[in-house]
């Protein structure tokens, strides 16, 4: 199922004005996507020089739901897993396995030197930074002052909440999105 339709790509280049430089076909659905010229000026715009050199962005293999989809994938605020802290041994309760990152109880994490960690360019940006992102470990979860809120990430003083994500001065919660000072909430975004 196409995410756009073609019509609708050159509906925008002509309300837009930008103008599609390019046809792709995606790599991973195979639907048929624009590269736009403003697209292309940007990742050139952007792209970083890296010891006197200019390292450009290649222009998208994928579509527009596909590398949406990536992007979301990266990103974990609900899954959790059981893990073991690298330097202590202890379990933690952690948004990634810890198969996959090394990662570090949250009072070794804060207290951890972080300066050590870094990857010599080798000329393959993205390479090296896939280096660099294994070898840094990873904070569990983010909690900030919070009690009997082993399994909540994204807290700051919760008491007795279960599961919750992105909450604040919540008590008695289960299963929330987003609750700010909430009592005794269950299943609420």
């Amino acid at each position: 199922m196409a995410y756009a339709s073609k019509e609708v790509y050159e509906f925008v280049e002509k309300q837009s004005g930008d103008k599609i430089i390019e046809r792709r076909t995606c790599k991973l659905s195979g639907e048929q996507f624009p590269i736009y010229q403003r697209e292309k000026e940007l990742l050139e715009k952007i792209s970083p020089t890296i010891n006197g050199k200019k390292e450009s962005y290649l222009l998208p293999k994928y579509c527009y739901r596909v590398r949406m989809i990536r992007r979301e994938i990266f990103r974990n605020e609900k899954k959790f897993y059981s893990a073991t802290c690298a330097r202590t041994g202890k379990k933690e309760i952690s948004l990634v396995h810890d198969s996959v990152r090394d990662i570090l109880a949250p009072k070794d994490w804060h207290d951890e030197d972080f300066s050590k960690y870094g990857v010599d360019y080798s000329g393959d940006f993205y390479n090296d930074l896939k280096k660099l992102y294994k070898s840094v470990p990873y904070l569990p979860r983010y909690i900030t002052s919070s009690e009997n809120s082993d399994y909540c990430n994204q807290s700051f003083n919760e008491k007795n909440c279960y599961l919750c994500v992105g909450g604040q001065e919540s008590e008695n919660c289960l299963y929330t999105t987003h609750d700010v000072r909430s009592k005794y909430v269950i299943d609420s975004y």
